[in-house]
């Protein structure tokens, strides 16, 4: 378990990580809008917008949604700062000014030092300038584990490409009135009814299978579509405009409406 050290004067928090990843790779994932919005958030803090200047003197920002958490009276956090060294795939450090702080003008530096062993790196962040912010010391000693954790996550998933979503031979509908699917689907159309429960049935009708869900209001044509992590898959549609309108976390999987207003099933498929 990855754990944080406080210096002695209260003034830096150290966090150090192994991935199994070169440099290059887990620097492109610190610096790739894209790629941060997929592993830097999580249900409790959900990330909003992040961009980067990926040169010394660029500027750099994190936003996210608003939050059950509440720190310092913030509950939708915002950090910001400047890029003071930039040499990849080893290093980058950065001002992090953020408004839950105690104080809200402090400037606070983070620095990633990327170190290569053989087809590995060492991750060491280092966040400095936490003297005179208690509260914020004590929610960063918690905080960066979790956060390289994240990061070797997704990094050691071989995530960082395109997302994929891959159709299958599914289909949802959800109507009122099972008992009319049921004798509709399985006596007129002669769909061969391969579950019945009170709650869903499925037909196999030759070219894919038809669930047939009860609800309170009828739903048209749901495809569905296999990820191989749901939780990122998750992460990623929130972040590219999508709404969640249902999910079943225990089944690794939810319904989702994309931009344009259709309707599709999503399942994680190892």
């Amino acid at each position: 378990m990855t754990t944080a050290t406080i210096s002695s004067d209260q003034d830096t928090i150290v966090c150090e990580i192994d991935i199994a990843a070169p440099p290059e790779r887990v620097f492109e994932a610190l610096i790739d809008p894209k790629q941060v919005l997929r592993w830097w958030t999580n249900d409790q803090c959900q990330i909003e917008s992040f961009a980067f200047d990926a040169r010394r003197g660029g500027r750099w920002l994190y936003d996210t949604k608003q939050s059950g958490l509440n720190v310092n009276g913030v509950s939708k956090f915002h950090c910001e700062g400047e890029v003071l060294e930039y040499d990849p795939p080893q290093l980058l450090a950065y001002t992090w000014i953020a408004n839950w702080h105690d104080d809200r003008t402090q400037r606070t530096v983070v620095r990633w030092e990327l170190a290569r062993s053989g087809t590995r790196t060492q991750l060491k962040v280092t966040h400095s300038g936490l003297a005179n912010l208690p509260r914020a010391r004590k929610d960063y000693s918690g905080g960066w584990p979790g956060v390289v954790q994240q990061l070797r996550t997704f990094v050691e998933s071989g995530s960082g490409g395109p997302m994929r979503f891959v159709s299958n031979a599914d289909f949802a509908i959800h109507v009122t009135d099972l008992v009319r699917a049921r004798t509709f689907y399985r006596d007129q159309l002669s769909f061969q009814l391969i579950m019945d429960s009170p709650e869903k049935l499925a037909f196999e009708t030759g070219r894919f299978t038809l669930y047939v869900n009860q609800d309170d209001h009828d739903m048209p044509f749901i495809p569905a579509l296999e990820v191989k992590d749901y939780e990122e898959a998750k992460e990623f549609l929130r972040s590219s405009g999508c709404e969640i309108i249902r999910e079943w976390p225990k089944s690794k999987a939810l319904y989702f409406k994309d931009p344009l207003g259709q309707v599709f099933d999503i399942i994680e498929v190892k």
